[in-house]
């Protein structure tokens, strides 16, 4: 039998406003990364219309044009957090191509239609 048991965490004001900042900034720098990542995208499509080879952007660019654009928005920022959030947005666009690839487009196999 497993026994549960009840804490309780005084979290102090600080720490509170920490984590609001970390969880904003994370976001941010997603939201960033999704629009190089697009523009990214956008470009190769055309380059390729054109014959010519595709470009790819090399990730220190990304970490660094994150950290400038957060400087200029005046956003606290840490660089673990953009490198986690770079990480995490190729993870999953890795598994979304991955899955369209199989036909299973938004969770949902293209078989039982």
């Amino acid at each position: 039998m497993k026994k549960g048991y009840k804490y309780r965490l005084n979290v102090k004001q600080s720490d509170i406003k920490m984590l609001k900042d970390y969880m904003f900034s994370a976001t941010q720098s997603y939201n960033i990364i999704h629009s190089l990542k697009e523009n990214e995208r956008k470009t190769n499509k055309k380059l390729k219309e054109e014959g010519k080879n595709p470009s790819y952007i090399k990730d220190s660019y990304i970490d660094n044009e994150i950290t400038r654009i957060l400087k200029q928005r005046e956003i606290p920022l840490k660089n673990n957090i953009n490198q986690q959030e770079r990480r995490r947005y190729n993870e999953e666009t890795s598994k979304r191509i991955k899955r369209i690839k199989k036909g299973d487009i938004l969770g949902k196999s293209m078989n039982n239609f």
